[in-house]
């Protein structure tokens, strides 16, 4: 495939932004966590920047993932699992697994530990950070299984509270979408629209089935038993999974590469003023619509990404330190956590005032992502490269 097909204007300033969102709102939980004022609870975007990013990410996904899968089929007559899951795999398993081993078996030996315990499901008001002993088998067994949104599941059904690496999960769901996708889209690429509705149907169906349950079974003797433990994990583990996002981004992509009739009504200048304004809006009052609320900011985005694709022209978001920094933008949602929390510790422990948490958090974690990337990440890449020149 022609590498130019692959590559979009703007994309990675895209994801710079987005991951310095999910940073900030890291930022804002840790402090909250462990006692320091500031304006998490007070500030309505603050809390919602970090899982609506997440899910910007998921719809920039499924977009990608679909364009690029869809053009495949289109100029080769089909697509290659095969090299789909080698690109996925050198891309994400190295550093995921070096993060998860850090989180897992070295910060609970360093004095990070005593802030990092306190990401309880309790104290930062229902957002998803559980804990369990991390000698727990199990919950090792899925996070080395690259499944930790299922090891959060299984706090919740176990009743406990916390467990390390929270914001990792986001990386088990990508994960089974970049498995299962692949081999569902190649099997039904000329009837696309009917395939993705579906998978959107079926998801919906399941999640209100659940949620449904949830609610009849309230006040009753099941309430607090296993069964119900169990259907709070299943809820969690649909909502979470998020899958619609990633099909809104899928659809983007088919209107894109089809240019279909309604691709001019997403790229119009106003229908991205107002996308914008939008986001911006229902960010500053914290606005929740039931099953619904992400998928209205990805359907906003999707305007937006569209918008910015559409001409190949270059916004200040192709700036080269701008772009540079979407480049390495897996490192930074990576590595920010351990980048928090060493601050806050070096702040809590010389009194320093904690407004300077979020710029030194900022700093620290572009350097860790920078080394990482120029000689870990970057290694593997290349040897990629190299492997597939040489096929």
């Amino acid at each position: 495939m022609d590498k130019k097909i692959a590559y979009f204007p703007n994309l990675n300033g895209i994801r710079f932004i987005l991951a310095c969102l999910v940073l900030l709102h890291h930022v804002a939980v840790v402090l909250y966590a462990n006692g320091f004022s500031n304006l998490y609870l007070k500030v309505n975007a603050l809390k919602a920047f970090g899982p609506v990013a997440v899910s910007l990410f998921f719809c920039l996904s499924g977009f990608l993932i679909t364009y690029l899968l869809l053009q495949e089929n289109k100029i080769t007559g089909t697509i290659s699992i095969k090299s789909f899951y080698k690109k996925r795999i050198k891309r994400i398993f190295p550093l995921y697994y070096l993060i998860v081993i850090i989180h897992l078996f070295i910060l609970p030996h360093t004095a990070l530990i005593s802030l990092d315990e306190k990401l309880t499901l309790g104290n930062i008001g229902g957002y998803a950070y559980s804990t369990i002993s991390i000698s727990n088998f199990w919950i090792n067994s899925l996070y080395l299984s690259l499944l930790p949104q299922f090891a959060l599941a299984l706090m919740v059904a176990s009743g406990n509270n916390y467990v390390p690496a929270g914001h990792v999960w986001s990386i088990g769901v990508e994960e089974i979408f970049y498995i299962l996708y692949p081999i569902l889209l190649k099997k039904n690429t000329h009837i696309f629209k009917k395939f993705i509705f579906s998978l959107i149907a079926i998801y919906y169906f399941i999640a209100i089935s659940i949620f449904i349950i949830i609610q009849v079974s309230k006040n009753t003797s099941i309430e607090n038993s296993s069964f119900m433990r169990l259907l709070n994990a299943s809820i969690i583990i649909v909502i979470y999974n998020r899958v619609v996002c990633m099909f809104i981004g899928a659809i983007g992509a088919y209107l894109f590469i089809h240019k279909h009739k309604y691709l001019k009504y997403f790229t119009n200048q106003y229908f991205f003023i107002g996308s914008l304004a939008g986001i911006l809006f229902l960010f500053s009052i914290g606005a929740r619509v039931p099953f619904l609320t992400h998928e209205v900011y990805c359907i906003f985005f999707l305007s937006m990404l569209l918008f910015l694709i559409k001409d190949n022209k270059s916004y200040f978001l192709e700036n080269k330190y701008v772009s540079y920094f979407g480049k390495i933008s897996y490192g930074i949602y990576m590595y920010q956590m351990i980048a928090i929390l060493i601050v806050v510790y070096v702040v809590k422990k010389n009194d320093i005032n904690i407004f300077f948490v979020y710029p030194l958090s900022f700093i620290l974690t572009i350097f860790m992502s920078f080394i990482s990337y120029e000689y870990f990440e970057k290694k593997i890449l290349f040897y990629n490269k190299q492997s597939e020149n040489s096929i």
